[in-house]
């Protein structure tokens, strides 16, 4: 597994475009933006992308279309039966960021760093959408959760690209996998739901232990696709 771009003072924008994803890199003040091309390549071994070990019984693939792709002119295909459930990570903004070993700590990113994030969904079918789960120790060194952006179901459409923006606009709620016993999430598992800005405020330390990205199931069918992820971008951070 290999680190896509060194977290220290980078703004890091991904979208998933073509067969491939396109990381757009932007340095602090009058740096100039670059773009990095993530393909197949970037799933791991030979890179930071990979299925988190216990969600890989759906499949998933980097597919041209549906057109007009909000990044590009293609998009992440994820599709799952009843009971199956496929979440494709990025490893790094973690400890596993430096490789498999997973033994970078210093490569957490905090929570609060974090600007946009937001992904678009085309569902062809299905009962259920992809969420945008971040794998966090909300103490910064304990406490481990995974945060759970749910778009709202009464907006879903099937057939068109939706944008869900998990920061700025009401268009979902942030839950938590575990009752973490303070703070929003003092509670049972996805029981309260929470905005992005409440969900800071309680976890002010919170860090990205493991991995981010799009999760589907387990629970309901879908078949459909994820692209244009901003997921995430953040604010310059030092070393």
């Amino acid at each position: 597994m290999r680190l896509v771009g060194k977290l220290s003072c980078l703004a890091v924008v991904l979208s998933m475009s073509g067969v491939a994803a396109s990381v757009v890199s932007a340095a602090p003040a009058a740096a100039a933006t670059s773009t990095v091309i993530v393909s197949y390549d970037d799933i791991a071994p030979a890179g930071p992308w990979a299925l988190e070990h216990t969600s890989n019984t759906g499949t998933y693939a980097f597919v041209n279309g549906p057109a007009p792709t909000p990044g590009g002119t293609g998009s992440l295909a994820m599709t799952i039966a009843e009971g199956q459930h496929e979440w494709l990570n990025n490893y790094s903004y973690g400890i596993c960021a430096t490789g498999p070993a997973c033994n970078s700590p210093a490569s957490m990113t905090p929570i609060a760093n974090f600007d946009a994030l937001s992904y678009s969904t085309f569902r062809t079918s299905g009962t259920t959408l992809p969420t945008f789960n971040i794998e966090v120790y909300t103490t910064g060194t304990g406490g481990y959760t995974s945060l759970v952006f749910v778009p709202n179901p009464l907006l879903v459409v099937d057939g068109v690209w939706q944008t869900w923006d998990g920061i700025t606009l009401p268009q979902g709620s942030w839950y938590s996998s575990r009752n973490v016993g303070s703070g929003v999430f003092n509670c049972a598992s996805f029981s309260c739901s929470a905005t992005w800005s409440q969900v800071t405020s309680s976890y002010p330390n919170a860090k990205v232990i493991y991995g981010l990205g799009p999760n589907v199931g387990s629970g309901g069918t879908f078949s459909g696709n994820v692209d244009a992820s901003s997921a995430p971008r953040h604010a310059p951070l030092t070393p």
